[in-house]
Protein backbone atom coordinates (compact mmCIF):
# COMPACT_ATOMS: atom_id res chain seq x y z
CA UNK A 1 0.00 0.00 0.00
CA UNK A 2 1.60 3.05 -0.93
CA UNK A 3 0.54 5.70 1.54
CA UNK A 4 1.60 8.76 -0.86
CA UNK A 5 -1.48 8.00 -3.05
CA UNK A 6 -4.23 7.66 -0.34
CA UNK A 7 -6.84 10.10 -0.09
CA UNK A 8 -8.28 9.47 3.44
CA UNK A 9 -11.00 11.45 4.82
CA UNK A 10 -9.08 14.23 6.50
CA UNK A 11 -8.96 16.43 3.63
CA UNK A 12 -10.25 16.60 -0.01
CA UNK A 13 -9.46 14.85 -3.60
CA UNK A 14 -5.94 16.55 -4.82
CA UNK A 15 -5.40 15.00 -8.55
CA UNK A 16 -1.88 14.62 -9.75
CA UNK A 17 -0.78 15.41 -13.49
CA UNK A 18 -0.67 12.18 -14.46
CA UNK A 19 -4.75 12.26 -13.49
CA UNK A 20 -5.68 15.14 -15.30
CA UNK A 21 -6.50 15.25 -19.00
CA UNK A 22 -6.10 18.41 -21.13
CA UNK A 23 -8.74 18.19 -23.38
CA UNK A 24 -11.65 19.64 -21.41
CA UNK A 25 -14.33 18.97 -23.66
CA UNK A 26 -13.92 15.60 -23.88
CA UNK A 27 -13.59 15.18 -19.98
CA UNK A 28 -15.67 15.75 -16.85
CA UNK A 29 -14.85 17.86 -14.02
CA UNK A 30 -14.55 17.25 -10.67
CA UNK A 31 -13.27 19.83 -8.04
CA UNK A 32 -10.58 21.06 -9.52
CA UNK A 33 -9.47 19.32 -12.38
CA UNK A 34 -11.09 17.80 -15.94
CA UNK A 35 -10.78 14.05 -15.84
CA UNK A 36 -11.82 11.49 -18.17
CA UNK A 37 -15.13 10.07 -17.84
CA UNK A 38 -14.08 6.54 -16.25
CA UNK A 39 -11.71 7.83 -13.80
CA UNK A 40 -13.77 10.41 -13.09
CA UNK A 41 -16.77 7.79 -12.30
CA UNK A 42 -14.17 6.18 -9.96
CA UNK A 43 -13.05 8.75 -8.29
CA UNK A 44 -16.48 11.15 -7.43
CA UNK A 45 -17.90 7.43 -6.64
CA UNK A 46 -14.94 6.73 -3.90
CA UNK A 47 -15.56 10.68 -2.57
CA UNK A 48 -19.32 9.67 -2.15
CA UNK A 49 -18.03 6.96 -0.16
CA UNK A 50 -15.34 8.13 1.83
CA UNK A 51 -17.41 12.29 2.94
CA UNK A 52 -20.71 10.26 3.49
CA UNK A 53 -19.55 7.78 5.96
CA UNK A 54 -16.60 9.81 6.84
CA UNK A 55 -16.57 7.32 10.88
CA UNK A 56 -14.98 4.54 8.77
CA UNK A 57 -12.17 5.93 7.88
CA UNK A 58 -12.35 4.72 4.48
CA UNK A 59 -9.06 5.84 2.40
CA UNK A 60 -9.11 5.57 -1.93
CA UNK A 61 -5.67 4.31 -3.91
CA UNK A 62 -5.36 7.00 -6.62
CA UNK A 63 -2.73 3.96 -8.38
CA UNK A 64 -5.08 0.83 -8.35
CA UNK A 65 -8.63 3.72 -8.00
CA UNK A 66 -9.69 1.31 -5.67
CA UNK A 67 -11.38 2.32 -2.03
CA UNK A 68 -9.42 0.33 0.78
CA UNK A 69 -11.21 0.29 4.12
CA UNK A 70 -10.73 1.48 7.61
CA UNK A 71 -10.43 0.06 11.20
CA UNK A 72 -14.37 0.79 11.94
CA UNK A 73 -15.50 -0.85 8.27
CA UNK A 74 -17.25 -4.43 8.60
CA UNK A 75 -14.80 -5.70 6.54
CA UNK A 76 -11.17 -6.72 7.49
CA UNK A 77 -8.78 -3.36 7.74
CA UNK A 78 -6.91 -2.51 3.94
CA UNK A 79 -10.10 -4.32 2.10
CA UNK A 80 -10.36 -3.09 -1.37
CA UNK A 81 -13.46 -2.35 -3.11
CA UNK A 82 -14.23 -0.78 -6.78
CA UNK A 83 -16.15 2.43 -6.35
CA UNK A 84 -18.85 1.44 -8.89
CA UNK A 85 -22.54 1.02 -9.14
CA UNK A 86 -22.16 -2.44 -10.89
CA UNK A 87 -20.09 -3.42 -7.26
CA UNK A 88 -23.08 -2.39 -5.04
CA UNK A 89 -22.78 -5.44 -3.38
CA UNK A 90 -19.37 -5.45 -2.65
CA UNK A 91 -19.57 -1.99 -1.39
CA UNK A 92 -22.51 -2.10 0.43
CA UNK A 93 -20.88 -5.17 2.19
CA UNK A 94 -18.59 -3.33 4.07
CA UNK A 95 -21.36 -0.74 6.57
CA UNK A 96 -22.41 -1.77 9.38
CA UNK A 97 -25.92 -1.22 8.32
CA UNK A 98 -26.03 -1.92 4.73
CA UNK A 99 -29.67 -0.11 4.75
CA UNK A 100 -27.81 2.63 4.32
CA UNK A 101 -25.96 2.32 1.38
CA UNK A 102 -28.40 4.23 -0.58
CA UNK A 103 -26.77 7.83 0.47
CA UNK A 104 -23.75 6.05 -1.58
CA UNK A 105 -26.09 4.67 -4.58
CA UNK A 106 -27.53 7.83 -4.97
CA UNK A 107 -24.35 10.13 -4.27
CA UNK A 108 -22.77 7.95 -6.70
CA UNK A 109 -25.45 7.88 -9.47
CA UNK A 110 -25.46 12.16 -9.21
CA UNK A 111 -22.18 12.01 -9.84
CA UNK A 112 -22.08 10.47 -12.97
CA UNK A 113 -25.11 12.26 -14.41
CA UNK A 114 -23.17 15.18 -13.83
CA UNK A 115 -20.34 13.50 -15.94
CA UNK A 116 -22.88 12.99 -18.95
CA UNK A 117 -24.96 16.46 -18.48
CA UNK A 118 -21.14 18.14 -19.19
CA UNK A 119 -20.42 16.33 -21.92
CA UNK A 120 -23.78 16.97 -23.45
CA UNK A 121 -23.69 20.54 -22.82
CA UNK A 122 -20.87 20.84 -25.30
CA UNK A 123 -18.30 23.06 -25.54
CA UNK A 124 -17.38 25.12 -22.66
CA UNK A 125 -17.48 28.85 -22.97
CA UNK A 126 -14.87 31.33 -21.42
CA UNK A 127 -16.69 34.15 -21.61
CA UNK A 128 -20.41 35.28 -21.91
CA UNK A 129 -21.27 38.52 -22.52
CA UNK A 130 -17.58 40.02 -22.51
CA UNK A 131 -17.51 38.50 -18.61
CA UNK A 132 -15.85 35.28 -17.29
CA UNK A 133 -17.19 32.44 -16.62
CA UNK A 134 -16.55 29.90 -13.96
CA UNK A 135 -16.90 26.30 -15.33
CA UNK A 136 -19.42 23.37 -14.55
CA UNK A 137 -18.26 20.88 -12.38
CA UNK A 138 -18.95 18.14 -9.69
CA UNK A 139 -17.74 19.20 -6.32
CA UNK A 140 -17.87 16.35 -4.33
CA UNK A 141 -21.70 16.33 -3.60
CA UNK A 142 -23.69 18.38 -6.03
CA UNK A 143 -23.79 19.10 -9.43
CA UNK A 144 -22.94 22.95 -10.89
CA UNK A 145 -23.50 24.24 -14.43
CA UNK A 146 -21.54 27.09 -15.90
CA UNK A 147 -21.93 30.50 -13.96
CA UNK A 148 -21.11 33.80 -15.19
CA UNK A 149 -19.02 35.85 -13.30
CA UNK A 150 -19.79 37.94 -10.13
CA UNK A 151 -22.69 35.56 -9.51
CA UNK A 152 -23.66 33.37 -6.85
CA UNK A 153 -25.33 29.91 -7.89
CA UNK A 154 -28.09 28.67 -5.66
CA UNK A 155 -29.61 24.97 -5.56
CA UNK A 156 -31.38 22.84 -2.94
CA UNK A 157 -29.14 20.62 -0.33
CA UNK A 158 -28.61 16.81 -1.44
CA UNK A 159 -30.62 14.73 0.25
CA UNK A 160 -28.63 11.45 0.33
CA UNK A 161 -25.72 13.52 2.74
CA UNK A 162 -26.62 12.37 6.54
CA UNK A 163 -27.86 15.48 8.45
CA UNK A 164 -29.29 17.61 6.09
CA UNK A 165 -32.39 19.12 6.17
CA UNK A 166 -34.79 18.90 2.97
CA UNK A 167 -35.31 22.08 1.22
CA UNK A 168 -32.43 24.06 2.63
CA UNK A 169 -30.21 26.05 0.08
CA UNK A 170 -26.40 25.37 -0.72
CA UNK A 171 -24.64 28.13 -2.23
CA UNK A 172 -21.45 28.41 -4.50
CA UNK A 173 -19.77 31.56 -5.51
CA UNK A 174 -18.25 32.42 -8.74
CA UNK A 175 -15.69 35.24 -8.53
CA UNK A 176 -14.83 38.56 -11.14
CA UNK A 177 -12.02 36.64 -12.65
CA UNK A 178 -14.41 33.47 -13.64
CA UNK A 179 -13.08 31.27 -10.54
CA UNK A 180 -14.73 29.31 -8.21
CA UNK A 181 -14.46 30.50 -4.41
CA UNK A 182 -11.50 28.51 -2.95
CA UNK A 183 -11.16 28.61 1.15
CA UNK A 184 -8.50 31.44 1.66
CA UNK A 185 -4.60 30.08 2.03
CA UNK A 186 -6.02 26.91 0.27
CA UNK A 187 -6.26 25.43 -3.76
CA UNK A 188 -9.32 23.70 -2.84
CA UNK A 189 -12.71 25.42 -4.14
CA UNK A 190 -15.49 25.60 -1.71
CA UNK A 191 -19.36 24.87 -1.72
CA UNK A 192 -21.33 26.60 1.22
CA UNK A 193 -22.73 23.81 2.52
CA UNK A 194 -23.27 25.63 6.16
CA UNK A 195 -27.20 26.19 5.79
CA UNK A 196 -27.65 22.46 4.90
CA UNK A 197 -26.65 21.34 8.37
CA UNK A 198 -27.50 24.64 10.34
CA UNK A 199 -30.47 22.66 12.66
CA UNK A 200 -30.30 25.85 15.03
CA UNK A 201 -32.52 27.79 12.90
CA UNK A 202 -35.11 25.06 12.56
CA UNK A 203 -35.64 25.22 16.21
CA UNK A 204 -36.94 28.81 15.32
CA UNK A 205 -39.74 27.42 13.02
CA UNK A 206 -40.49 24.30 15.59
CA UNK A 207 -41.18 27.36 17.96
CA UNK A 208 -43.24 29.82 15.62
CA UNK A 209 -45.64 26.99 14.67
CA UNK A 210 -46.15 25.11 18.20
CA UNK A 211 -46.84 28.51 19.53
CA UNK A 212 -49.47 29.63 16.60
CA UNK A 213 -50.90 26.27 16.49
CA UNK A 214 -51.47 26.23 20.44
CA UNK A 215 -53.25 29.88 20.34
CA UNK A 216 -55.31 28.58 17.16
CA UNK A 217 -56.82 25.55 19.15
CA UNK A 218 -57.03 27.88 22.15
CA UNK A 219 -59.45 30.12 20.56
CA UNK A 220 -60.94 27.74 18.29
CA UNK A 221 -62.58 25.29 20.95
CA UNK A 222 -64.52 27.87 22.79
CA UNK A 223 -65.29 29.73 19.49
CA UNK A 224 -67.29 25.75 18.18
CA UNK A 225 -68.51 25.27 21.44
CA UNK A 226 -70.19 28.59 21.62
CA UNK A 227 -71.84 27.97 18.14
CA UNK A 228 -72.68 24.45 18.87
CA UNK A 229 -74.50 25.27 22.47
CA UNK A 230 -76.58 28.24 21.10
CA UNK A 231 -79.51 26.06 19.52
CA UNK A 232 -80.66 29.35 17.78
CA UNK A 233 -76.75 29.87 15.94
CA UNK A 234 -76.13 26.07 15.12
CA UNK A 235 -79.70 25.76 13.28
CA UNK A 236 -78.08 28.35 10.58
CA UNK A 237 -76.61 27.44 7.41
CA UNK A 238 -74.08 29.96 7.79
CA UNK A 239 -72.91 28.86 11.02
CA UNK A 240 -72.86 25.32 10.18
CA UNK A 241 -70.30 25.88 7.63
CA UNK A 242 -68.18 28.08 9.61
CA UNK A 243 -68.26 25.19 12.35
CA UNK A 244 -67.05 22.84 9.22
CA UNK A 245 -64.13 25.59 8.58
CA UNK A 246 -63.45 25.80 12.23
CA UNK A 247 -63.40 21.98 12.68
CA UNK A 248 -60.72 21.34 9.79
CA UNK A 249 -58.55 24.17 11.40
CA UNK A 250 -58.45 22.79 14.35
CA UNK A 251 -57.80 19.25 12.79
CA UNK A 252 -54.69 20.55 11.44
CA UNK A 253 -53.42 22.16 13.68
CA UNK A 254 -53.43 19.57 16.16
CA UNK A 255 -51.78 16.99 13.21
CA UNK A 256 -49.63 19.59 12.71
CA UNK A 257 -48.67 19.81 16.69
CA UNK A 258 -48.38 16.48 16.57
CA UNK A 259 -45.72 15.81 13.56
CA UNK A 260 -43.93 18.67 14.86
CA UNK A 261 -43.39 17.75 18.34
CA UNK A 262 -43.13 13.97 17.89
CA UNK A 263 -41.10 13.65 14.37
CA UNK A 264 -39.79 17.22 13.46
CA UNK A 265 -38.33 17.39 17.54
CA UNK A 266 -36.67 13.98 17.04
CA UNK A 267 -35.02 14.78 13.66
CA UNK A 268 -33.79 18.18 14.97
CA UNK A 269 -32.37 16.38 18.13
CA UNK A 270 -30.87 13.21 16.34
CA UNK A 271 -29.34 14.28 13.20
CA UNK A 272 -28.17 10.19 12.97
CA UNK A 273 -29.93 7.71 11.22
CA UNK A 274 -31.67 6.64 14.65
CA UNK A 275 -34.12 9.30 14.62
CA UNK A 276 -38.45 8.80 13.71
CA UNK A 277 -38.49 10.55 10.63
CA UNK A 278 -35.18 8.25 9.18
CA UNK A 279 -36.75 5.06 10.67
CA UNK A 280 -39.47 5.32 7.90
CA UNK A 281 -42.02 3.47 9.88
CA UNK A 282 -45.69 2.78 9.16
CA UNK A 283 -46.69 5.15 11.76
CA UNK A 284 -44.98 7.30 10.76
CA UNK A 285 -45.80 7.32 6.99
CA UNK A 286 -49.45 6.82 8.25
CA UNK A 287 -49.33 10.17 10.86
CA UNK A 288 -48.13 12.05 7.55
CA UNK A 289 -50.26 11.11 5.02
CA UNK A 290 -52.75 12.30 8.09
CA UNK A 291 -50.93 15.49 8.18
CA UNK A 292 -50.53 16.20 4.35
CA UNK A 293 -54.85 15.61 4.44
CA UNK A 294 -55.58 18.27 7.46
CA UNK A 295 -53.59 20.82 5.92
CA UNK A 296 -55.40 20.31 2.33
CA UNK A 297 -59.28 19.95 4.33
CA UNK A 298 -59.27 23.98 5.87
CA UNK A 299 -58.73 24.97 1.94
CA UNK A 300 -61.26 23.03 0.77
CA UNK A 301 -63.73 24.44 3.70
CA UNK A 302 -62.38 27.99 3.00
CA UNK A 303 -63.56 27.26 -1.02
CA UNK A 304 -67.00 26.08 0.43
CA UNK A 305 -67.44 29.34 2.93
CA UNK A 306 -67.07 31.37 -0.74
CA UNK A 307 -68.94 29.67 -2.93
CA UNK A 308 -71.46 29.42 -0.80
CA UNK A 309 -71.59 33.59 -0.29
CA UNK A 310 -71.38 33.76 -3.52
CA UNK A 311 -74.40 32.41 -4.20
CA UNK A 312 -76.42 33.73 -1.81
CA UNK A 313 -75.49 37.10 -2.87
CA UNK A 314 -75.89 36.00 -6.85
CA UNK A 315 -78.60 34.05 -6.72
CA UNK A 316 -80.65 35.18 -2.69
CA UNK A 317 -83.95 33.26 -3.95
CA UNK A 318 -81.96 29.93 -4.09
CA UNK A 319 -80.88 28.79 -1.09
CA UNK A 320 -79.46 25.44 -0.61
CA UNK A 321 -81.72 23.10 1.20
CA UNK A 322 -79.10 20.55 2.32
CA UNK A 323 -75.51 21.49 3.27
CA UNK A 324 -74.90 17.35 2.66
CA UNK A 325 -72.70 18.33 -0.44
CA UNK A 326 -70.40 20.71 0.77
CA UNK A 327 -69.91 18.01 4.00
CA UNK A 328 -68.73 15.26 0.87
CA UNK A 329 -66.48 17.87 -1.05
CA UNK A 330 -65.03 19.26 2.47
CA UNK A 331 -64.37 15.82 4.31
CA UNK A 332 -64.54 13.31 1.16
CA UNK A 333 -63.38 14.61 -2.02
CA UNK A 334 -60.17 15.43 -0.19
CA UNK A 335 -59.27 12.40 0.28
CA UNK A 336 -58.75 11.51 -3.31
CA UNK A 337 -55.50 13.78 -3.94
CA UNK A 338 -53.95 12.59 -0.65
CA UNK A 339 -54.72 9.05 -1.31
CA UNK A 340 -53.11 9.42 -5.03
CA UNK A 341 -50.21 11.17 -3.75
CA UNK A 342 -50.05 8.38 -0.89
CA UNK A 343 -49.89 5.38 -3.68
CA UNK A 344 -47.18 7.04 -5.58
CA UNK A 345 -45.09 7.48 -2.49
CA UNK A 346 -45.47 3.84 -1.40
CA UNK A 347 -44.64 2.32 -4.58
CA UNK A 348 -41.77 4.72 -5.96
CA UNK A 349 -38.25 3.25 -4.21
CA UNK A 350 -37.06 7.10 -4.56
CA UNK A 351 -39.98 8.69 -2.54
CA UNK A 352 -40.42 5.68 -0.18
CA UNK A 353 -37.74 6.53 2.42
CA UNK A 354 -38.13 8.84 5.72
CA UNK A 355 -41.27 9.34 6.48
CA UNK A 356 -41.96 10.37 2.92
CA UNK A 357 -41.21 14.14 3.70
CA UNK A 358 -39.18 14.58 1.10
CA UNK A 359 -40.59 16.31 -2.03
CA UNK A 360 -41.83 13.98 -5.11
CA UNK A 361 -41.64 16.09 -7.76
CA UNK A 362 -43.79 16.73 -10.51
CA UNK A 363 -45.88 14.39 -8.08
CA UNK A 364 -46.34 17.43 -5.39
CA UNK A 365 -48.62 19.33 -7.95
CA UNK A 366 -51.13 16.46 -6.92
CA UNK A 367 -52.04 18.26 -3.57
CA UNK A 368 -50.91 21.76 -4.83
CA UNK A 369 -53.49 21.76 -7.57
CA UNK A 370 -56.45 21.91 -5.74
CA UNK A 371 -55.02 23.83 -3.40
CA UNK A 372 -54.54 26.67 -6.08
CA UNK A 373 -57.28 26.42 -7.75
CA UNK A 374 -59.59 26.61 -4.28
CA UNK A 375 -57.29 30.05 -4.05
CA UNK A 376 -58.18 31.51 -6.89
CA UNK A 377 -61.51 30.96 -7.02
CA UNK A 378 -61.72 32.52 -3.75
CA UNK A 379 -59.76 35.13 -5.10
CA UNK A 380 -62.90 35.86 -7.67
CA UNK A 381 -65.69 35.28 -5.15
CA UNK A 382 -63.84 38.05 -2.55
CA UNK A 383 -63.71 40.50 -5.71
CA UNK A 384 -67.19 39.89 -6.59
CA UNK A 385 -68.32 39.78 -3.62
CA UNK A 386 -66.69 43.07 -2.20
CA UNK A 387 -68.16 44.65 -5.88
CA UNK A 388 -71.64 43.74 -4.84
CA UNK A 389 -71.67 45.34 -1.69
CA UNK A 390 -70.10 48.31 -2.76
CA UNK A 391 -72.17 48.94 -5.99
CA UNK A 392 -75.26 46.68 -6.13
CA UNK A 393 -76.48 46.58 -2.24
CA UNK A 394 -78.33 49.70 -1.46
CA UNK A 395 -76.95 51.78 1.70
CA UNK A 396 -77.97 52.31 5.01
CA UNK A 397 -78.52 55.59 6.37
CA UNK A 398 -76.81 54.01 9.36
CA UNK A 399 -73.96 52.34 7.48
CA UNK A 400 -70.50 53.71 6.56
CA UNK A 401 -69.31 54.45 3.21
CA UNK A 402 -68.62 52.29 0.02
CA UNK A 403 -64.48 52.63 0.92
CA UNK A 404 -65.25 51.66 4.14
CA UNK A 405 -67.81 48.85 3.52
CA UNK A 406 -65.33 47.74 0.60
CA UNK A 407 -62.36 48.18 3.68
CA UNK A 408 -64.21 45.84 6.11
CA UNK A 409 -65.69 43.57 3.58
CA UNK A 410 -62.05 42.64 2.34
CA UNK A 411 -60.50 42.42 6.46
CA UNK A 412 -63.50 40.03 7.06
CA UNK A 413 -63.39 37.91 4.09
CA UNK A 414 -59.38 37.83 3.49
CA UNK A 415 -58.84 35.64 6.22
CA UNK A 416 -62.11 33.48 5.56
CA UNK A 417 -61.01 32.87 2.15
CA UNK A 418 -57.56 32.27 2.83
CA UNK A 419 -56.42 34.49 0.09
CA UNK A 420 -53.95 35.92 1.99
CA UNK A 421 -52.05 33.23 1.01
CA UNK A 422 -51.98 34.05 -2.10
CA UNK A 423 -48.83 36.63 -1.45
CA UNK A 424 -46.99 33.69 0.70
CA UNK A 425 -46.75 31.91 -2.50
CA UNK A 426 -44.12 33.14 -4.31
CA UNK A 427 -40.76 33.11 -2.93
CA UNK A 428 -37.92 36.28 -4.90
CA UNK A 429 -35.12 34.66 -6.25
CA UNK A 430 -31.47 34.95 -4.87
CA UNK A 431 -32.51 35.79 -1.38
CA UNK A 432 -30.05 35.54 1.50
CA UNK A 433 -30.46 33.18 4.13
CA UNK A 434 -31.57 36.08 6.73
CA UNK A 435 -34.33 36.87 4.12
CA UNK A 436 -35.51 33.01 3.09
CA UNK A 437 -35.15 32.62 7.18
CA UNK A 438 -37.49 35.42 7.34
CA UNK A 439 -39.69 34.35 4.68
CA UNK A 440 -39.88 30.98 6.34
CA UNK A 441 -40.73 32.46 9.61
CA UNK A 442 -44.06 34.64 8.34
CA UNK A 443 -45.07 31.50 6.46
CA UNK A 444 -45.20 29.55 9.76
CA UNK A 445 -46.79 32.60 12.19
CA UNK A 446 -49.42 33.02 9.25
CA UNK A 447 -50.29 29.66 8.71
CA UNK A 448 -50.38 28.11 12.02
CA UNK A 449 -52.58 31.33 12.72
CA UNK A 450 -55.24 30.98 10.15
CA UNK A 451 -57.63 28.99 12.59
CA UNK A 452 -57.29 31.87 15.03
CA UNK A 453 -58.37 34.41 12.72
CA UNK A 454 -61.35 32.74 11.38
CA UNK A 455 -62.47 31.96 15.02
CA UNK A 456 -62.10 36.12 15.67
CA UNK A 457 -63.58 36.95 12.59
CA UNK A 458 -66.38 34.33 12.87
CA UNK A 459 -67.35 34.16 16.52
CA UNK A 460 -65.68 36.42 18.38
CA UNK A 461 -66.16 39.51 16.46
CA UNK A 462 -69.87 38.49 15.46
CA UNK A 463 -72.64 41.06 16.88
CA UNK A 464 -75.10 38.31 16.77
CA UNK A 465 -72.95 36.09 18.80
CA UNK A 466 -72.26 38.80 21.09
CA UNK A 467 -75.70 39.56 21.99
CA UNK A 468 -76.35 35.74 22.90
CA UNK A 469 -73.51 35.78 24.86
CA UNK A 470 -74.42 39.07 26.58
CA UNK A 471 -78.20 38.18 26.88
CA UNK A 472 -76.44 34.30 28.38
CA UNK A 473 -74.38 36.33 30.51
CA UNK A 474 -77.06 38.62 32.22
CA UNK A 475 -79.44 35.97 32.76
CA UNK A 476 -76.66 34.10 34.83
CA UNK A 477 -75.95 37.34 36.67
CA UNK A 478 -79.38 38.30 37.52
CA UNK A 479 -80.13 34.64 38.76
CA UNK A 480 -77.15 34.78 40.67
CA UNK A 481 -78.40 37.84 42.23
CA UNK A 482 -81.91 37.49 43.27
CA UNK A 483 -80.88 34.38 44.62
CA UNK A 484 -78.36 35.52 46.97
CA UNK A 485 -81.17 38.35 47.67
CA UNK A 486 -83.79 36.10 48.19
CA UNK A 487 -81.40 34.16 51.02
CA UNK A 488 -80.03 37.00 52.66
CA UNK A 489 -84.20 38.22 53.33
CA UNK A 490 -84.90 35.10 54.25
CA UNK A 491 -82.35 34.57 57.14
CA UNK A 492 -83.26 38.22 57.96
CA UNK A 493 -86.34 38.43 58.53
CA UNK A 494 -86.13 34.53 60.22
CA UNK A 495 -83.70 35.87 62.62
CA UNK A 496 -85.64 39.03 63.03
CA UNK A 497 -89.11 36.42 63.91
CA UNK A 498 -87.15 33.72 66.31
CA UNK A 499 -85.70 36.87 68.47
CA UNK A 500 -89.49 38.24 69.10
CA UNK A 501 -90.74 34.42 70.13
CA UNK A 502 -88.10 34.29 72.21
CA UNK A 503 -88.35 37.87 74.01
CA UNK A 504 -92.04 36.72 74.37
CA UNK A 505 -91.17 34.06 76.04
CA UNK A 506 -89.49 35.69 78.36
CA UNK A 507 -91.76 38.04 79.62
CA UNK A 508 -95.46 35.76 78.94
CA UNK A 509 -93.96 32.45 79.57
CA UNK A 510 -94.62 30.65 76.50
CA UNK A 511 -96.47 33.13 74.44
CA UNK A 512 -98.97 33.16 71.73
CA UNK A 513 -98.29 30.85 68.87
CA UNK A 514 -101.39 32.31 66.88
CA UNK A 515 -99.26 34.89 66.68
CA UNK A 516 -96.53 33.62 64.47
CA UNK A 517 -97.12 35.42 61.00
CA UNK A 518 -96.00 33.25 58.06
CA UNK A 519 -92.76 34.42 56.25
CA UNK A 520 -93.58 34.95 52.26
CA UNK A 521 -90.86 37.34 50.54
CA UNK A 522 -92.40 37.20 47.36
CA UNK A 523 -96.18 37.61 46.16
CA UNK A 524 -97.39 35.03 44.02
CA UNK A 525 -99.25 38.05 41.64
CA UNK A 526 -95.25 39.13 41.17
CA UNK A 527 -93.97 35.75 40.52
CA UNK A 528 -95.96 34.08 38.19
CA UNK A 529 -95.06 36.34 35.22
CA UNK A 530 -91.21 35.34 34.61
CA UNK A 531 -90.82 32.46 37.24
CA UNK A 532 -92.62 30.09 39.35
CA UNK A 533 -96.09 30.32 40.97
CA UNK A 534 -96.01 29.81 45.04
CA UNK A 535 -94.10 32.40 46.25
CA UNK A 536 -90.89 31.30 44.09
CA UNK A 537 -88.42 34.25 42.89
CA UNK A 538 -89.11 36.72 39.94
CA UNK A 539 -87.04 35.98 36.87
CA UNK A 540 -88.06 38.76 35.23
CA UNK A 541 -88.29 36.82 31.75
CA UNK A 542 -90.31 38.80 29.95
CA UNK A 543 -87.88 41.60 29.92
CA UNK A 544 -84.74 39.48 29.08
CA UNK A 545 -86.29 38.00 26.17
CA UNK A 546 -87.40 41.27 25.01
CA UNK A 547 -83.87 42.09 25.31
CA UNK A 548 -82.48 39.14 23.39
CA UNK A 549 -85.10 39.68 20.15
CA UNK A 550 -83.47 43.53 20.19
CA UNK A 551 -79.95 41.83 20.47
CA UNK A 552 -80.99 39.09 17.62
CA UNK A 553 -81.35 41.84 15.12
CA UNK A 554 -77.50 42.82 14.98
CA UNK A 555 -76.34 40.32 12.72
CA UNK A 556 -72.75 41.09 11.90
Amino acid sequence: MNGSNLISTTGPLVLGTADVTSSADVSCRYRNGYLTPQRYNLISCAQCYIYIYSTLSASFNLTSFELETGPKSAYLLGTTMVPELNNTAQVCGSLHEPSTCEHWVTCCSKAIDCCQEQLKAGPRPSQVSGQPVCPRTWDGFSCWTDTPAGQQLTITCPSYVPGVFDGEQAYKTCLPNGTWYRLPGTVHEWTDYSQCTNFERFQDFLVASVAGNVITLTLLLPACFIFLYFKQLRQQHRIRLHVCLMVSSGLSSAFTLLWELVVFQDRIVNHNESSIMKGNSVGCRLLYVLYRYTLLMPFAWMFIEGFHLHRLLVRAFSVPKSLAPYYVTGFGLTWLPILVYAIIKGTHEQYNHTCWVYMAGPYEWIIYTPIAVFLLANLIFMIRIVYIMVNQLEPHPNEPGMFRRAVKAIWVLMPLFGVQYILLVYKPDGSTHDEGHALELVYKVVNSLQGAFIAIVCCYLNREVQGYLSTFCSRCIGRTGLRRDFTTRSITMTTQYASDVTRKKSTNGEGDTSQMIPLQPVNNHESTKGGKANGDYPLMAGHIEDDELNSYKHVS
